[in-house]
C-alpha cells in the first residue's frame, strides 16, 4: 500500500511540474515535456545539467520546444522548470533532489531536446559523464556553453548565421569535436592543459572571412583528451 501511495505521489509531482509521463519500459521510465510554443517575439534560454548519460539537442524550424527524458527509476526523475518572462523564456533541466554527488550509478539519463531555431538565444549543457550531441545548424543564437566531465562532445555550428556568437567547450577526460561555420570570422582562445587541439581548415588563432561578417569567439577549455576544430568547407 505504501508503494502504491508513493507511485501516486510521483505521478502527481510530474504533472504539477509541467512534465507528463509517457510510458515505462522495464526499469527505464520515459516522460515527454508538454510542448512549449514560442511566438516570433520571444527568445529562449535553455540550461541542462545532468549527472550521467546522453544529451541530444537538435534545432528545428518549428516554433515549439519539445523534449523527452528517459531515466532509470521514478526517484531519478530530473526536475524541469519553465519561466516565462514575456520576451524571454527560460527552460531548465536539473538532477533530481535525490541525486547524490560523487555517485553516478542509477543516475544515467537520456535527454532529447528539439528547439526552435528562430527563438533560441542561449544554450548551456553540463554533463558529468557521458555523451553530448548538439546539432545547432542555422541557429542564430548568442551563446553556447557545453561542458562534459568525462566522455564525448559533438557541437555542430555549421550553417548560416547573422549575429556574433560566443561559444565555450570543455572536456575533462575525453574528446570534443566542433564543426564550425564557413560564413563567420572565428577567434579561438585556448586554455593550455594536457589535452591536444587539432585544427582542420583553420589556424590556431582562427580565421577572418571579412570585416562585415559576424564573429564567433570560441574558448576551448582542455583537460586530458583531444579537441578537434573543423571548418565547414
Amino acid at each position: 500500500m505504501k508503494r502504491y501511495h508513493l507511485l501516486l505521489a510521483l505521478l502527481a509531482a510530474a504533472l504539477l511540474s509541467g512534465c507528463t509521463i509517457a510510458y515505462a519500459q522495464g526499469a527505464r521510465v520515459s516522460k515527454t515535456i508538454d510542448p512549449l510554443v514560442l511566438t516570433n517575439d520571444q527568445r529562449l534560454a535553455v540550461a541542462v545539467a545532468l549527472r550521467a548519460g546522453e544529451v541530444r539537442v537538435t534545432t528545428t524550424p518549428s516554433d515549439e520546444l519539445q523534449a523527452t527524458l528517459t531515466y532509470d527509476t521514478p526517484l531519478a526523475r530530473p526536475n524541469c522548470r519553465v519561466e516565462n518572462n514575456g520576451a524571454l523564456v527560460n527552460f531548465a533541466i536539473a538532477p533530481s533532489a535525490h541525486a547524490k554527488r560523487g555517485a553516478l550509478r542509477g543516475q544515467e539519463h537520456q535527454a532529447d531536446l528539439y528547439l526552435p531555431q528562430h527563438a533560441l538565444q542561449a544554450l548551456s549543457i553540463r554533463l558529468d559523464a557521458g555523451q553530448v550531441s548538439l546539432d545547432l545548424h542555422d541557429a542564430d543564437l548568442n551563446n553556447v556553453d557545453a561542458r562534459v566531465g568525462a566522455g564525448e562532445l559533438l557541437l555542430d555550428l555549421r550553417g548560416t548565421h547573422s549575429r556574433d556568437m560566443t561559444v565555450a567547450v570543455a572536456t575533462g577526460l575525453g574528446t570534443a569535436t566542433v564543426l564550425l561555420p564557413a560564413d563567420m570570422n572565428i577567434e579561438i582562445v585556448s586554455e593550455r592543459a594536457l589535452g591536444q587541439i587539432d585544427y582542420d581548415g583553420l589556424s590556431p588563432a582562427g580565421r577572418e572571412v571579412s570585416a562585415t561578417a559576424p564573429t564567433l569567439t570560441l574558448t576551448v577549455l582542455r583537460g586530458i583528451g583531444q579537441t578537434t576544430l573543423r571548418l565547414d568547407d
